[in-house]
């Protein structure tokens, strides 16, 4: 008799999965952020941006900072990847809560890359303006590469 092997097995094994962290007595599953939760955590990533650090090996959020400054914001993030009741997620430790975030951060790593990153380099340029006294970009023209205005006739 042979057995049916799933034909999805190899894509499932590259997907992230739901993970399960321990914080108090409680097991937390830690949800892969779905499409439904994007726009409102990439909005409170965007709230937050100034707790963006950078260093030689590009930048990190400060969770620290976070949980410390815009602790409402943290127990945001944490409701929309966790579906914990926001009252329960309140009452954690400074230490427990930044853990759980952390583990959230690792668990959806390549979401908060993708949001984090031109987050980022807005910031960077920015502050290389500021400090050059340069104006900032120009917003996009709708004209294609390599043309020029045209003048009214």
């Amino acid at each position: 008799m042979s057995q049916d092997k799933d034909p999805f097995a190899d894509l499932r094994a590259l997907l992230v999965q739901p993970r399960s962290e321990p914080i108090g007595d409680k097991q937390v599953v830690i949800a892969v952020i779905g499409l439904e939760k994007i726009v409102v955590i990439a909005d409170l990533l965007k709230s937050v941006k100034d707790l963006l650090v950078f260093n030689e090996e590009g930048f990190d959020f400060d969770l620290v900072r976070l949980l410390a400054e815009r602790r409402d914001i943290a127990i945001d993030m944490l409701v929309q990847m966790t579906d914990e009741p926001a009252e329960w997620l309140a009452k954690l430790r400074t230490d427990q809560a930044m853990f759980l975030l952390a583990a959230c951060i690792r668990t959806n790593a390549d979401f908060f890359i993708q949001r984090l990153a031109p987050l980022a380099m807005q910031a960077i340029s920015s502050l290389a303006m500021s400090v050059s006294g340069l104006p900032g970009p120009s917003p996009p023209t709708s004209e294609p590469l390599g043309s020029s205005p045209s003048s009214p006739s």
